[in-house]
């Protein structure tokens, strides 16, 4: 294996901003680990690429907070080329359409999605244009964390049909259809067509789409559970399945789940818990419900992302609270995870991975 990750998280402490991690297994089996670079940006807690990745995209907490986008030089490091700020405050997720050169800017404290339009022509590569904003408004039972809409998460549908909107204050999924009314001006006409609602008190943060895009899994923050849902295409609908918890039983302690993502093979899917401090582990079945597998503890504490290897034999886990990035080999049969003690990272503030 030779694979390249992109690490990001809080400067509040030690932490310079984004680094990039070659993982290399020489000849006797041996996971070497080199930081090729690290750009200095004001809290990125989150970033994203184009397709190509010869655009990266991070958030950014400076001057009110917003985004900033780097593009790639002949030495293959990152320059920061344009950036959006003065949003409020900074967003939590980003999501880039490559098709439509789209990039979703979701704004967890002020409930909102800003679009941005990102130019791919050569004049102009990688600047950035504000053209539109989703707010949504509402509330629900858990103060504070629910006293008002926050949105957490927008992607687009796998169909390419729509793009869903994860709402933690609303306990809410929200599918709209976004089209062009009028390209070279820059106009997009928006359009909600159907509200999905979790069960009270979830706060869904994340989703991750199943390998046929039919079924869903929408990971619940304030309650530490995953909803199956099924989506139907037609008309951007979500119906609830069946729900799953996150936690093993007689755990009494705080936590709230954080990321969750399917194998590359759509065979397992994996879910993060800070406060017990475990990734759980599940299969997913023929019929796309999922059976708990195991949990493992991260070996560091605030365990807020983490990514699979490409070929799916290494999971790499980022810690909040703890300077230090853990890695897991994975059996690709079972699914199963092993911690590699020995093997790890010292990167402090970790919360996002990208590669």
């Amino acid at each position: 294996m030779n694979e390249i990750f992109f690490l990001s998280g809080y400067t509040k402490n030690k932490n310079r901003g984004i680094h990039c991690l070659k993982l290399e297994k020489d000849e006797a089996g041996n996971l070497k680990k080199e930081i090729l670079w690290t750009i200095d940006e004001e809290n990125p807690s989150f970033l994203t690429f184009n397709r190509e990745k010869s655009i990266m995209f991070s958030v950014s907490s400076a001057l009110s907070g917003g985004v900033v986008s780097f593009v790639m030089n002949k030495s293959a490091i990152y320059e920061k080329k344009d950036y959006i700020l003065n949003l409020g405050k900074s967003p939590c997720h980003l999501f880039y359409d490559d098709e439509r050169g789209l990039l979703f800017a979701s704004n967890y404290h002020l409930g909102k999605v800003d679009i941005i339009y990102v130019c791919e022509a050569l004049d102009g590569f990688g600047n950035m244009q504000l053209l539109d904003t989703i707010d949504i408004m509402g509330s629900s039972v858990v103060n504070p964390n629910q006293d008002s809409s926050r949105c957490h998460m927008a992607i687009r549908t796998l169909d390419k049909k729509y793009v869903i909107v994860v709402n933690l204050g609303t306990d809410s999924v929200y599918t709209y259809k976004i089209e062009w009314r009028d390209k070279e001006k820059r106009i997009l006409d928006i359009e909600l067509v159907s509200v999905y609602k979790s069960a009270l008190g979830m706060g869904p943060r994340h989703i991750e789409f199943n390998r046929n895009g039919r079924f869903a899994y929408l990971l619940g923050e304030l309650n530490s559970s995953i909803e199956i849902l099924k989506y139907d295409s037609d008309g951007g609908i979500f119906t609830y399945c069946d729900t799953i918890k996150m936690l093993p039983e007689g755990f009494l302690g705080d936590n709230s789940g954080a990321a969750i993502k399917c194998s590359s093979d759509g065979e397992f899917l994996y879910a993060s818990n800070r406060g017990h401090d475990s990734i759980a582990a599940y299969s997913i079945m023929d019929n796309s419900m999922l059976n708990l597998l195991d949990i493992y503890k991260t070996g560091g504490k605030t365990p807020r992302d983490f990514s699979l290897s490409s070929d799916g034999r290494y999971l790499i886990v980022g810690h909040q609270d703890d300077a230090v990035v853990t890695i897991f080999e994975r059996n690709l049969k079972t699914g199963e995870l092993k911690y590699l003690e020995s093997d790890y990272v010292q990167l402090s503030e970790i919360v996002c991975i990208s590669r």
